[in-house]
């Protein structure tokens, strides 16, 4: 179905679908929430882009936008108005690890100040992941970070996975170049080892 992107305020990497949108998914494939991913498809200046969204069964009230957080919006440099084709998408393997670098040394500091809080609450922020993609954290609804997804273990192997409880999530340290004494290389710090943990949720129920 081809939809428009429209930017929302929500504050995770969900999206929404018109109603009429994702009732009929939802009635044709008793699975649909359990899939967890739909996938868009678009074509720009002649370069053919896909990308999988994380959804959790939201809808909106427009009938022909599909309403994306701002920040993944901009993280996947999609403009409002772009027309994108979107399906649902099945069969994405579930990540036993998934491998992440900070943008910046800001984003890794404040992830090891908030790391128990990530590990809580990460499903209610994503659901898919995609290699070489930046994925917007949430810190406590107010405080945004930006992880780099560097690679994904899964069986198969898949560039794009699903998360779940016990995937692990490894983060390479992002830290700050200080002279004198010499700037400590990455490999002087231990990565931040992270494990998913679950959650429950309902459809229509806003992720907090």
């Amino acid at each position: 179905m081809l939809l428009e992107v429209k930017h929302s305020a929500e504050r995770t990497c969900f999206v929404s679908l018109p109603a009429h949108v994702a009732d009929e998914l939802l009635s044709r494939h008793g699975d649909a929430l359990q899939a967890g991913a739909l996938e868009a498809s678009w074509t720009h200046n002649g370069e053919s882009k896909s990308v999988l969204f994380s959804w959790a069964g939201g809808s909106c009230s427009s009938h022909s936008h599909i309403e994306v957080p701002a920040a993944l919006a901009e993280a996947l440099a999609m403009p409002q108005g772009l027309s994108i084709d979107v399906k649902l998408k099945k069969g994405v393997p579930v990540a036993t690890q998934v491998n992440v670098e900070p943008l910046g040394s800001d984003d890794w500091e404040i992830l090891e100040l908030h790391a128990g809080h990530i590990e809580e609450q990460l499903l209610n922020q994503s659901r898919v992941v995609t290699v070489d993609t930046t994925l917007p954290i949430w810190i406590l609804q107010s405080t945004l970070i930006k992880l780099t997804v560097t690679s994904t273990v899964s069986d198969p192997p898949s560039a794009s996975v699903r998360l779940a409880p016990s995937t692990e999530l490894i983060v390479a340290p992002k830290l700050r170049n200080k002279a004198p004494p010499p700037a400590v290389t990455v490999s002087e710090e231990e990565p931040l080892r992270l494990r998913v943990l679950p959650i429950e949720w309902l459809r229509g129920d806003p992720p907090h």
